[in-house]
């Protein structure tokens, strides 16, 4: 703009200068002329009046050349201001350009493209470590993950161990009571001589003498229930038979993992007759009484035995991935499997593996379709990767009643059936249920 207005200036006052030349060749053409001839001349001739214009004009001709000394040397003023302008700009433009380029070469752009570089590197180098940190904590959470389930794991062992210590100990306690009541009839125990000493007994009336140690020793070795009922008749109005039954119950649903003292408590005894009671007193530890009791623990395991999930849920299956620690087949890393997979055809139906009502229906992650059943006393099954859901949350159904349809939704490699039994919300090993299940048919046929 300054260089624009530099130039407007400069065309202005050649413009003037022309001009002001112009009218100083024509004042010196007036002045030229013989002015004393004009004086002489009368005013009322043409001549005069010629003179008289050629005066005016002149005059006129003088003022406007004054005017235009004015205009001149006002531009020529304003073109000086607009040079002390363009000076003083051009003397900024250079310092400018100075400062620029001392920028581009000086240090303290190397210094800040150097650290740019270092700050860049370094933030790359945070967020590697961060991925590295988050990777490490994904792992550490699956690691603890997997620890709490070997954890819940070897827990459920342990307390399927204790149940079947306390079921060895009950059969001893009742062996114990058996042996020492003086009422009852006990047939001959036969316990083998040790080593190679002759044996002195000549006759079947022999019986030889029975204490607490001989008892512990045949308790404790353990002896199978079938052996200890052959060896040892009922003590007098007892039911043997009722004895030998409640005993398999019990360690058959040991076997399963679950705490059967804590289930039966749950739920309590059963009443068989609300009427009046009465009847002579019987005491509770003769052997009347440890008839009645073996009646009404066998009455609570029937009805413990309709509530939990016993039978499998198809009808034909195959065993794809057990129970326990595998390898995931996704990551391949160590993983825990919460429950049971069971191989069968697309679309195969899907069946309750006991009577209880619908908790869930819907998609889990993970898990695809998923139906839940609770049975009550803390025991809920589920069966996922379903194809197609059948039943509503809230439904009451019965064992064998169809649910669904075998699919492979979810976080599945191919058609089968994810099914896990939880047990107050610790899974535990459906392929035990399923064995239970099969022994307690063998032993009701037996």
């Amino acid at each position: 703009m300054v260089v624009v207005a530099c130039f407007a200036t400069l065309a202005s006052a050649g413009f003037l200068s022309a001009q002001y030349v112009a009218l100083h060749r024509t004042l010196d053409q007036i002045a030229g002329v013989d002015n004393s001839s004009l004086l002489s001349l009368n005013s009322d001739t043409p001549d005069a009046a010629r003179a008289i214009a050629n005066g005016t004009a002149m005059a006129d001709l003088n003022r406007h050349l004054a005017s235009l000394n004015d205009q001149y040397a006002a531009l020529e003023q304003q073109h000086d201001a607009d040079q002390d302008k363009i000076s003083a700009l051009a003397a900024q433009v250079a310092s400018l350009n100075d400062a620029v380029a001392k920028a581009n070469s000086g240090q303290a752009v190397n210094d800040l493209t150097a650290t740019l570089n270092a700050t860049r590197v370094e933030l790359q180098r945070s967020e590697a470590q961060r991925a590295d940190q988050a990777n490490r904590m994904r792992q550490l959470e699956a690691d603890a993950q997997t620890a709490k389930l070997r954890n819940d794991q070897m827990k459920a062992q342990m307390a399927a161990k204790d149940q079947q210590l306390q079921q060895v100990t009950l059969e001893r306690d009742r062996f114990r009571a058996m042996l020492n009541d003086k009422s009852g009839k006990v047939a001959p125990v036969l316990i083998p001589p040790p080593g190679n000493a002759p044996s002195n007994v000549q006759g079947s009336n022999m019986v030889p003498p029975v204490d607490d140690e001989q008892t512990d020793a045949l308790v404790d070795n353990p002896v199978p229930p079938s052996v200890v009922d052959n060896r040892v008749s009922a003590p007098a109005g007892g039911d043997n038979g009722t004895s030998r039954m409640t005993s398999r119950l019990e360690l058959l649903l040991a076997s399963t993992g679950v705490d059967v003292e804590q289930l039966l408590n749950r739920i309590g005894p059963v009443v068989t007759q609300a009427s009046s009671q009465g009847g002579p007193f019987v005491a509770l530890n003769s052997p009347t009484g440890i008839a009645l009791q073996d009646q009404q623990r066998q009455a609570q395991l029937e009805k413990l035995l309709k509530t939990l999930p016993l039978t499998a849920p198809l009808v034909n299956y195959g065993i794809g991935s057990g129970f326990g620690p595998r390898r995931d087949p996704f990551n391949g890393r160590e993983a825990f499997h919460t429950g049971l997979d069971l191989e069968a055809p697309y679309r195969t139906p899907v069946y309750s593996t006991a009577p209880g009502t619908v908790a869930f229906t819907g998609v889990k992650e993970g898990y695809g379709r998923t139906v839940d059943i609770n049975h009550g006393n803390g025991i809920v099954t589920r069966f996922a990767h379903l194809h197609r859901i059948l039943v509503a949350r809230g439904q009451h159904i019965g064992a064998h009643f169809e649910i669904g349809e075998l699919g492979s939704t979810g976080r599945s490699t191919g058609p089968h059936l994810h099914y896990e039994v939880i047990v107050d919300g610790r899974p535990l090993d459906p392929a035990k249920f399923l064995e239970a299940g099969k022994n307690v048919v063998q032993t009701r046929s037996q």
